[in-house]
């Protein structure tokens, strides 16, 4: 690392990395000047893990944060922000986890704007009170089915294909309305439409309902189908679905599928769990003891799925089991073009390898996009003006330029 100037830092890697803007926190993270940390400074390898639990001291942006608890987070201006200075004196965010709630905060006025999950999209009346816009835009945030490579009988790829075609997926949009994209997302995981180049090949699309074919399937893998669900060997063709018990998208798009499975000699039963925080939902649960988990995966500006889906990452004793790849997928060819695509510097070479991963994760039957979440954000326009929308349906969400924000004007 070098220092030619006050306010330049030059970085040499040890080798290409593709993705070099994940060390300094990628899309969601910041570079911390070590001053920050007083008596840590001086520290060859800090450990921060006491740090910023309930305030952040500092800030590199237009807003400082002075309160934080579960009543609230309180946003004040920072004066010495480097950048256009925000008209607003504080910001205060509230937490509405009811949907409900959240869309009667608006419309009473109680907050100015919403960024809200798509679930919210059935409760907005078709004709918002004057005062009042709304915003749909493309999601970031797709929906996920991940099937366990290593529990039975989802260790035979010939099962896990026969589910792919067991699940209508045109028919859960219908079902699920305005809380879905309409279109149905093909393309590799975990890569999205409406995000970068990454979905220009659709290696998914061979997977459309035909639960016909998928009992032709399991019927060459030795099931018999003459009965519903399948059986073998005496055994009925029955697989556990997990999600996330919390989420009424999640519970609903859950109960649909299960139901037309069954055509396919599939019988699928729920054990979901309650997985959530204060300001949203925790990670997706991808366990080496689950068998199909639907969640959700937040598409990246930055493609790699290295971390998601490598070998070397399933949980393991060597890697204390913190590794990512819980459904425990592990293709030596996609392996090697992953971590090939890593250190590729040419986009469209970088595309291409990418693709090939792409293809081998629809041939191996790891899993199946859903549909992709829409960003929605919702404000008082009798209240605030400005750049407001703008972020909707990108990684860094409505409020991502509120400094840029002002009074509306009557």
């Amino acid at each position: 690392m070098d220092a030619p100037d006050p306010k330049t830092a030059e970085i040499v890697l040890g080798e290409p990395y593709a993705g070099w803007p994940d060390l300094f926190g990628g899309v969601f993270g910041f570079v911390l000047k070590s001053a920050a940390f007083p008596g840590l400074e001086n520290e060859p390898h800090p450990n921060l893990h006491r740090q910023m639990l309930d305030a952040i001291p500092f800030s590199g942006g237009p807003f400082s944060l002075v309160t934080w608890n579960k009543r609230h987070a309180v946003l004040v201006r920072n004066d010495y922000y480097y950048g256009t200075r925000a008209y607003w004196d504080q910001v205060t965010f509230v937490p509405r986890t009811d949907p409900v709630r959240e869309v009667e905060a608006l419309l009473k006025g109680e907050v100015d704007a919403i960024y809200p999950s798509s679930e919210v999209a059935s409760l907005l009346p078709p004709a918002l009170p004057p005062g009042t816009t709304w915003k749909g835009g493309g999601g970031t945030k797709l929906e996920v089915l991940w099937l366990n490579q290593h529990v039975r009988p989802l260790n035979d790829r010939m099962v896990r294909q026969a589910l792919l075609y067991a699940i209508d997926r045109e028919g859960l949009a219908r079902e699920l309305g305005a809380e879905v994209d309409p279109n149905v997302p093909d393309c590799g995981l975990v890569a999205v439409p409406s995000l970068g180049p990454w979905c220009s090949t659709q290696p998914f699309a061979a997977y459309s309902y035909d639960p016909a074919h998928a009992r032709g399937i399991l019927e060459s893998d030795g099931y018999d189908c003459s009965g519903t669900p399948c059986r073998k060997d005496g055994h009925p063709l029955q697989i556990q679905y997990t999600t996330n018990g919390l989420s009424s998208l999640r519970t609903n798009a859950e109960t649909f599928l299960i139901e037309h499975a069954l055509p396919a000699g599939i019988r699928l039963f729920v054990k979901n769990f309650e997985i959530g925080g204060l300001f949203g939902e925790y990670g997706c649960p991808r366990s080496p003891r689950l068998p199909i988990v639907q969640c959700g995966q937040e598409a990246s500006p930055d493609p790699t799925v290295t971390d998601l889906l490598s070998c070397d990452r399933i949980p393991t004793r060597p890697n204390e089991f913190t590794g990512l790849n819980g459904i425990g997928w592990c293709n030596p060819e996609a392996d090697r073009l992953m971590k090939e695509s890593d250190r590729e510097l040419d986009p469209q070479r970088h595309l291409q390898l990418l693709d090939r991963v792409y293809e081998l994760e629809a041939e191996d039957a790891i899993g199946l996009p859903l549909f992709v979440r829409p960003g929605l954000g919702a404000w008082r326009s009798d209240k605030i003006a400005g750049p407001i929308g703008t972020w909707i349906g990108t990684p860094y969400g409505l409020f991502f330029n509120i400094g840029d924000w002002y009074p509306a004007t009557s």
